[in-house]
């Protein structure tokens, strides 16, 4: 299968995108695309900007550092022993690198990110012992505690039940309405697109079918003709 283009310009200061996709045959189209947005592989045809800096070889890992990513989900040997805040403290070794002491500003981001996202009553619980809402909403904190300029979400909700999923979107909106952080949100379930998302983009089988703004593209009429 031919490797996919990059499509879109999708990285806007303070803009909040979702990008949904459906009728795929198979994972490939996904995980293809949020692999240049990961950096796991170069690009090989077009290119990929970041707030104005080109995609390089050179520069991965310094703009991976600004990325917070939150993955569908994480396995957790439920016997290892680390707690919820030493996970989300992880999230900052991206930039003070590994075996190095965490600053001042380092703690104060880690307790703003547990604010953030509710799990002060479990933050010194062992990582095994939580549900897999509990769960997510630290995989969202630790990337929060990084200090972003973008989060990517692939998914954030797949795996749990329906009350779980809507105090993860409430997460999600209420720390792009806060923080403004740019925020890219991958999903299939056109219902879990906040309101309040500046662009959506609809992707079928590796193309682009639509983008435009929340009313533009997800009005009744709009939604039928997309699935016919």
């Amino acid at each position: 299968m031919k490797r996919l283009k990059p499509l879109l310009p999708l990285f806007l200061f303070g803009f909040f995108l979702s990008l949904s996709y459906y009728l795929l045959q198979g994972p490939y189209f996904k995980r293809e695309r949020l692999s240049y947005y990961e950096f796991k592989v170069l690009v090989k045809d077009g290119k990929v900007e970041i707030f104005g800096k080109l995609i390089n070889g050179n520069n991965i890992r310094q703009l991976r550092s600004i990325i917070g990513y939150v993955p569908q989900s994480i396995s957790i040997d439920k016997r290892f022993p680390i707690s919820v805040k030493e996970v989300i403290a992880m999230g900052c070794y991206g930039k003070v690198g590994l075996m190095r002491r965490l600053k001042l500003e380092d703690k104060k981001s880690i307790e703003e990110a547990i604010e953030m996202t509710g799990i002060g009553s479990f933050s010194n619980k062992p990582i095994g012992h939580l549900s897999g809402g509990e769960l997510q909403k630290v995989i969202i904190a630790r990337a929060l505690a990084q200090k972003p300029k973008i989060m990517l979400l692939d998914e954030p909700t797949s795996h749990l039940d329906l009350n779980s999923q809507e105090v993860i979107l409430n997460i999600i909106e209420s720390i792009y309405i806060e923080k403004k952080i740019t925020t890219i949100l991958v999903t299939h379930i056109l219902d879990h697109i906040p309101s309040s998302i500046g662009r959506v983009t609809v992707i079928k089988e590796g193309r682009l079918v639509k983008s435009g703004n929340y009313s533009e593209i997800l009005n009744k009429d709009k939604r039928n003709k997309m699935y016919n």
